[in-house]
């Protein structure tokens, strides 16, 4: 199985991050990305990454913070 989503995901010095209403809004030269977040997930910018983690110990928790 795949750790992959233990590490934060680097955001490029070109594109802006946010969170805004339950969705993940990234913006760069290429266009716009809009990403419903789930609310089993926890997901915080910080240091200029992008960090998710399942919001308690609960199945639903684990398989949505894997898809996220």
């Amino acid at each position: 199985m795949s750790r992959s989503g233990r590490i934060p995901i680097t955001i490029p010095e070109s594109t802006n991050v946010a969170i805004d209403d339950g969705f993940l809004v990234a913006k760069g030269k290429l266009g716009e990305l809009k990403f419903k977040l789930d609310a089993s997930t926890n997901v915080k910018l910080q240091d200029g990454a992008v960090e998710v983690k399942p919001k308690d110990d609960s199945k639903k928790a684990k398989e949505m913070w894997g898809t996220v």
